[in-house]
């Protein structure tokens, strides 16, 4: 954070530092799942206190699952109901088949049952008209910041809803996959393992994956041995969303930014890589998550939005936790999430506990992005009479991205267009000086 008064130096604090060394050491694995409860229980708590009622956006993965079954235990000890929301696939979307493969309200619908002390609502998130970009400006007076998604217009009938039912407070479960319940674990486990050289501790987790994901032997070889190994050795090309967000930035950028090895290395197409430590990656993900949702809304502008958005997973105390809770803990005989499984244990159905499947991350993305072409393309037209903003990035490259995205329904082109238009906008803000 920093903090500065006038007259005086700015003073910048340190939030948090993820330790990659710290060790939670208990006796046994109830102890563990007992310690997990308490910590899980205090970061529920924290960010659904209040006055009003909470609502909880659910998706249906395991991390929102456990804090609805965690927020309602606490609401009705208050006398409160939880109100659950579940988006379902939006209706003015052009990729239906793929929305509906990874549609979750099944898995939303059969735990209803199990939460008698929460009210379930079951909406489309229909695509709503995009906002206009004097309003994205307006925004970044309000903000000093640039929003992290797609700036959309305020869903009155969500609002409505929201108010008519005293609603203070929505909670989600952003951020647990992360580290609270480590999702796709198991390759980077069996990397460690490998590397440690715990052979019959690898031979028995590489046979409890193979039998829990169905992952052919091939597949857990190439994913935990032949690539790691290959990354250590050579470089390996970037992943498309990187390389593309890097060929669109301007080279010169990189000084300031202190990416500008990464910057060269981009234009060959690869990077090296020798990252093996998991809690260490772990810490890494940590520290750049954190700061990307401590900003402006990042979805919706409206400085008449009271309503507070908060994320227990993303508590500091539950994560430095989880960071040092040994591997162990998390995975075993190939089962991993194991602290959030077990800790679902009699609270949901079992089917639901042991999923392996996963839902489609913001599943109205494309929709909103198609909304938003028209302003996109204006916004791309008038960094080109700009002077700040092609100092900082290739409009052209930008350009050709946006019609892959639209030509090809590209989510990955998509994606990184949404964000240079954003930073360009936020640039062309900063050139222009104070209305």
């Amino acid at each position: 954070s920093l903090s500065w008064e006038v007259g005086r130096d700015p003073v910048t604090r340190r939030y948090w530092a993820p330790d990659p060394n710290c060790r939670v050491e208990e006796e046994n694995e109830e102890a563990y799942q007992a310690a997990f409860k308490s910590e899980m229980e205090q970061a529920v708590a924290f960010a659904v206190r209040g006055t009003g009622n909470v609502g909880m956006l659910l998706s249906g993965g395991l991390d929102s699952v456990a804090v609805t079954v965690m927020a309602a235990d606490i609401l009705e000890k208050q006398g409160k109901r939880l109100q659950v929301v579940h988006n379902l696939p939006p209706a003015a979307d052009p990729r239906q088949r793929r929305l509906r493969e990874h549609d979750e309200s099944a898995w939303v619908r059969m735990l209803e049952p199990y939460v008698p002390s929460a009210d379930f609502h079951y909406r489309t998130d229909n695509i709503k008209q995009p906002l206009p970009l004097e309003e994205w400006d307006r925004s970044f007076d309000i903000h000093q910041v640039p929003t992290s998604g797609l700036p959309m217009a305020r869903d009155e009938e969500f609002a409505h809803w929201k108010d008519d039912r005293g609603i203070s407070t929505m909670a989600n479960g952003l951020g647990g996959n992360y580290l609270v319940s480590l999702e796709l674990l198991p390759s980077g486990y069996l990397t460690q393992l490998a590397w440690q050289g715990r052979w019959l501790t690898w031979w028995r987790e590489a046979k409890g994956c193979h039998a829990f994901y169905n992952h052919s032997g091939r597949h857990i070889l190439r994913s935990a041995i032949i690539g790691p190994v290959q990354r250590s050795l050579q470089r390996q090309p970037l992943p498309p969303a990187r390389a593309g967000m890097l060929h669109a930035l301007h080279p010169r950028w990189g000084n300031d930014a202190d990416i500008v090895d990464r910057l060269k290395r981009v234009g060959r197409g690869s990077i090296e890589s020798t990252e093996w430590h998991v809690k260490k990656r772990m810490a890494q993900v940590m520290m750049h998550l954190i700061p990307q949702n401590v900003g402006a809304c990042p979805a919706v502008f409206s400085p008449e939005v009271s309503i507070r958005g908060c994320a227990p997973m993303m508590d500091r105390r539950l994560n430095a936790f989880c960071l040092g809770v040994p591997l162990e803990q998390q995975l075993k005989d190939g089962r991993d999430r194991l602290l959030i499984r077990n800790f679902l244990a009699g609270r949901v159905p079992e089917e639901l506990r042991w999923r392996v499947t996963r839902g489609l991350p913001t599943p109205s993305f494309w929709g909103r992005f198609l909304s938003q072409i028209e302003n996109y393309r204006e916004s791309l037209q008038e960094f080109g009479r700009s002077k700040l903003v092609p100092d900082f990035i290739r409009v052209a490259e930008v350009n050709r991205l946006l019609e892959i995205a639209v030509t090809d329904q590209n989510t990955t082109a998509a994606r990184i267009v949404a964000e240079l238009v954003m930073m360009g906008r936020f640039l062309r803000w900063i050139e222009r000086g104070p209305n």
